[in-house]
């Protein structure tokens, strides 16, 4: 085998690596991972299970885990709760080009379309937790009325 050949295997193996398919399949064209980089850790959980949940072959169970992460996140103390959004606002206030408002700004017309995933990233980014466990309940129902057998 040439040096050649060993080469083209690896840029396989990164591109699943570094650019999974199933964190850029949002027709905003946004990869998942600029979004978690906002996120304190419960709900970067949550992005990642709702991002890919009609990519990996499980749906129900990936929005099923993205609540459990949810559900997690209110359980958390009071100033552990105010310790995430003060990690949004310091993401927000401190990081030139990484802000929010303009991360959300690719998704602003899906959000206006009701799309399941731009409502639910909005819903994380602005630490609206309550209404993150709304969104996700209401699609993961519809998802089981549409899959349920006859």
């Amino acid at each position: 085998m040439t040096a050649q050949g060993s080469t083209d295997v690896n840029v396989a193996i990164d591109d699943v690596v570094n650019h999974p398919k199933h964190y850029n399949t949002h027709p905003s064209g946004i990869e998942c991972v600029e979004y978690l980089e906002l996120l304190p850790g419960n709900l970067a959980h949550v992005c990642v299970y709702v991002w890919r949940h009609e990519h990996k072959g499980r749906p129900i169970e990936d929005l099923e885990k993205a609540l459990w992460f949810l559900r997690r996140e209110l359980r958390r103390s009071l100033s552990e709760q105010q310790e995430a959004t003060k990690f949004l606002q310091i993401v927000d206030r401190y990081q030139p080009g990484v802000r929010a408002e303009e991360r959300l700004r690719p998704l602003q017309p899906f959000i206006e379309q009701q799309d399941f995933v731009a409502c639910a990233v909005e819903a994380l980014l602005t630490y609206e937790v309550t209404q993150a466990i709304r969104i996700v309940e209401e699609h993961l129902a519809e998802l089981k009325e549409r899959i349920a057998p006859p």
